[in-house]
């Protein structure tokens, strides 16, 4: 009987308009954050590929050892390409670190020209499941119980 009624539960949950429009919503929250954070590490991965040659080209032009000693030698960090997923810790995605002979190393992080930054906030895999994926759960936990109590079987459910 517990059965049938998981199975009457989940069904009417599953056909319903609100699982629906959750579902097309979810998705399109995820494609466009994969989208747009795609778009940061192809931006990413230009301006990585635009360093390394400009850094070549100074090392070639260098005529003694000593120069290199005496100005900064660059060091491209290559940008994750799981950072389309999760931003991680570090907010940064790529960057450079600059070494000069006299000098500790200094990490100079990568600038991303994305505008719509300041218009909406991060919204990457973590923060999907971890709030939106909450809400839809509290959502749907509150129509299973809230619809019971209206048919009148909830009380018939506890006492089981």
């Amino acid at each position: 009987m517990l059965k049938e009624i998981i199975r009457k539960e989940m069904l009417e949950h599953l056909l319903g308009l609100r699982f629906a429009i959750a579902c097309v919503l979810c998705l399109a929250v995820v494609l466009t954050s994969l989208f747009v954070r795609g778009l940061d590490y192809s931006q990413s991965l230009d301006d990585y590929n635009q360093n390394i040659v400009m850094d070549r080209q100074d090392l070639e032009s260098a005529r003694e050892p000593w120069h290199l000693l005496w100005t900064n030698v660059r060091i491209n960090l290559r940008p994750n390409p799981m950072k389309i997923f999760v931003q991680g810790i570090s907010q940064e995605n790529g960057g450079t670190v600059s070494l000069r002979g006299q000098m500790p190393a200094l990490v100079v992080p990568q600038d991303i020209a994305n505008t719509s930054i300041p218009l909406f906030p991060l919204v990457d895999m973590v923060f999907f499941v971890g709030i939106i994926m909450s809400l839809m759960a509290i959502v749907f936990g509150y129509d299973a119980i809230s619809g019971e109590k209206e048919n009148g079987t909830l009380r018939l459910l506890l006492s089981y």
